[in-house]
Parts: C-alpha cells; structure tokens; sequence
C-alpha cells in the first residue's frame, strides 16, 4: 500500500489522521514553481508530535506519499481515487472507522501568495450539491484558531476530494493550508501545533 500510517494504533478510539497528498518534492524543482507543498509534511509531523496534557485524541502518523509527486498525479483530486495512495487511505478508513474522529488534509502555500499573504492558516471546505455554507466544525475551528491570535481565513476550496470523500464515508473533514513563512519560525509553528490539537479535544464528547 502506498503511503505511510501509524503503526501503533492501539484500541482506543478519537484517532486524528492526517493525510499529507502533496508532501512529495520533485528533485532540483524551482523553489517558485510551488510542485509541492513544502511545509505541508513539516506540519504534519508537528501536530503529530505535540503533546498536550489531558489529551483526549490520538493523532495518528501522517499518511504520506511514498514515490508521487504532484507533477506526476494530484492525489487531491477526484480522477486520483484509484492512486494507491488513495485507495490505501480509503481502506484504512473503512477499516477504522469507529475509530477515526477527523481526517485532517494538510497543505501549504507561499508566505507572497496574494489573496492568503496577511494569514497564518487558510481552512478550505469545498462547496457540495445542495449546500450553501461550510461546514458548522470548519467555522468552529477557524473562530477558536483566531480566538488564540492565529490569523485564520476560511474559503470556499473547489475540486479537493480528500475531504470531500472522507465526508461521503462519515468521516469529518476540511484541509488546512499553513503559511510557508512559518518555516522561518519554528517557535510560532509549534504553539499553533497545539492550538489545533487543542481544538480536537473540543471535539471528544464529554
């Protein structure tokens, strides 16, 4: 299966996954040409790695693409659903199901990329057939995320299928583009690493 999870599941349930589809950099790729989402893996791997005490959730290691770069197949988009990738997380899904609380899909985008530049975080919750709004949780996240100080923007994404086929099987989810200047601040990465494991455990029923 292509892709890399963790190994240590254990029984517990309120399971974090994290799926990272455009972690892969192409060799020598010009640093503008954005073939990957460079901070994304990074990213990941913090949320993964922080610790909070009381945790509720258990965020699993990040589901990462072994040998596909962007330039060869978009894993976030509907026609890639039959890339191992994507159809070893489906089935990792469907295995887990009870388990699993949230699917988070992390990206990232340059510090001068315009409409986003002035924002730390950017929540993207495709539009669906016959909905006229985001998400209630993706809104939710986005106001406690500005609540901590952390300039949230939440926009209308299109054509992103990760999460949107994580939701046709039951399964609550947005992605989550981080600002590529936080590669400079590995400080301020952390402390909004924690923020959002902090807004998972809001999601455990008490």
């Amino acid at each position: 299966m292509e892709g890399r999870v963790a190994s240590e599941t254990s029984d517990s349930s309120n399971w974090i996954l994290l799926t990272v589809p455009h972690a892969n950099c192409p060799a020598n790729a010009p640093e503008a040409s954005h073939l990957c989402d460079s901070l994304s893996n990074g990213a990941a791997e913090c949320i993964y790695e922080e610790k909070l005490l009381g945790n509720k959730v258990r965020v699993l290691k990040p589901f990462i693409p072994v040998d596909t770069p962007r330039t060869i197949c978009d894993l976030n988009r509907k026609n890639a659903r039959e890339n191992p990738y994507r159809k070893g997380l489906l089935d990792f899904v469907k295995s887990n199901t009870k388990e699993i609380l949230f699917v988070l899909d992390v990206h990232s985008y340059p510090d001068d990329h315009e409409p986003w530049k002035d924002y730390l975080l950017v929540v993207l919750d495709d539009s669906v057939e016959g909905r006229e709004r985001p998400e209630i949780y993706s809104e939710e996240f986005v106001r406690f995320m500005n609540s901590t100080g952390t300039r949230t923007l939440l926009a209308r994404g299109k054509n992103n299928d990760i999460h949107e086929q994580m939701r046709e099987n039951g399964k609550k989810s947005f992605l989550l583009e981080f600002n590529e200047a936080l590669t400079a601040d590995r400080e301020r990465l952390r402390e909004i690493c924690r923020f959002v494991l902090l807004w998972f455990n809001t999601l455990v029923p008490v």
